[in-house]
């Protein structure tokens, strides 16, 4: 985000609504990787095929972008298809 968008109340007020904040809300997102943070999820989704190199990337790659991450094992629902 770029630092003159940070003065735009058009911009933080759509950033607050986008998030579900109140109209009341005085959130305004400190950089780029905070705000994705808030927008963004990222799961990796790996079988017990999968190897720790896999996940550590998956989990690199949401670091970079400021992310809320999870990781989860999918063999046992691909299994049952």
């Amino acid at each position: 985000m770029e630092r003159k968008q940070l003065g735009n109340k058009t911009v933080i007020s759509e950033v607050r609504e986008i998030l579900g904040l109140p109209q009341t809300s005085t959130y305004i997102p400190l950089d780029p990787k905070e705000l994705c943070n808030k927008l963004v999820h990222t799961c990796y989704m790996g079988t017990e095929n999968s190897s720790k190199d896999t996940r550590d990337r998956a989990l690199a790659l949401s670091n970079e972008i400021g992310r809320y991450f999870i990781s989860s094992i999918v063999t046992s629902f691909y299994c049952a298809l």
